[in-house]
Order: C-alpha cells, then structure tokens, then sequence
C-alpha cells in the first residue's frame, strides 16, 4: 500500500469511527496507532508500544499514527 493510500484510510478510520471515542481529556496529546486493514487501535503516550502490540496481532500489515487532539 501506497504511503499516501494509507494515511487517507487511516485519517479515514480516524474521523468516521474514532475521533468521537477516544478524544476524551485524558486521550488528549497521546498517540493512537491505527492498522488499517482490520481498523484495530490502540493507544499509548508516544505509540511505540501501541505499535508494537499491534504488529505483534498484525505482522506485516501497515499501521499508521495520529496525535488525538
């Protein structure tokens, strides 16, 4: 997948299905890591373990971040 193709589903994911979830006080300047394939999250301060928690269930697939807020 092209960086751009993957960064447009990603913000994609991000305004349809997220944004109202997760930008919450305490989410607010901490990194959410997308896997744009399954759309599965997680979130963290910096999103290295985010990204890490999500190659491990994703091997391979691109992931992808964004600062909530």
């Amino acid at each position: 997948m092209e960086r751009s193709e993957l960064s447009e589903r990603a913000e994609a994911i991000y305004a349809e299905r997220l944004r109202h979830l997760v930008e919450t006080e305490e989410n607010i300047g901490k990194m959410l890591i997308i896997e744009v394939e399954s759309g599965d999250y997680e979130i963290d301060k910096l999103g290295i373990e985010s990204a890490h928690k999500l190659q491990a269930l994703h091997p391979g697939a691109p992931l992808y971040g964004i600062r909530i807020g």
